[in-house]
């Protein structure tokens, strides 16, 4: 999905990207961009209302990092933290949609429905012996798994030469029928 915020390379932000940012001491900091609602109870009132302080919800783009879910900023000269961050991990989009559903407190949260994303053999490789679909390199989607190094077709054991798998995604859940 995307968040409409670019990097500093002018990159698109996706949800489910990865980003670093430099602070101006050194320190990295990398970020998971999520798309989530947030709770806030320190957002304060106008002047003269009752409570001066109250529980807000936050729909939106928030970069996560060690347990905080942040909001894209703007620094004292005027220029978006997302400007200085660098897209690290990308996800690339997949068909996903949201729609806004009232949970049991009566508040607004998303709920998202997608397919599931391919993701690249060399970002992470998928637990060994378990059954995926792959993209094989000049052919075409295969289900198979990845043991000791090797990838084989699940059907037939046939061994893929390396480098021939580019790319895997978990098995769809199984249908079920609803009564």
């Amino acid at each position: 999905m995307q968040t409409g915020l670019f990097d500093k390379n002018g990159t698109p932000i996706n949800i489910g990207d990865k980003t670093r940012l430099v602070l101006d001491d050194g320190e990295v900091r990398v970020f998971d961009v999520c798309f989530k609602t947030v709770k806030r109870t320190t957002v304060k009132t106008l002047p003269g209302f009752e409570p001066e302080t109250t529980e807000v919800s936050i729909t939106g783009v928030f970069f996560c990092w060690e347990g905080y879910d942040l909001l894209p900023c703007v620094d004292e000269n005027g220029v978006p933290d997302v400007s200085k961050m660098e897209v690290m991990k990308k996800i690339f989009p997949s068909k996903k949609t949201v729609e806004m559903i009232k949970d049991d407190d009566g508040h607004y949260v998303p709920r998202f429905t997608q397919q599931e994303e391919w993701i690249l053999c060399s970002e992470r490789l998928p637990e060994e012996g378990v059954s995926v679909l792959m993209t094989v390199q000049h052919m075409d989607v295969q289900m198979g798994y990845f043991e000791n190094g090797v990838w084989y077709e699940t059907s037939t054991d046939f061994r893929f030469l390396d480098n021939a798998v580019i790319a895997w995604m978990p098995l769809p859940e199984i249908y079920k029928v609803c009564s």
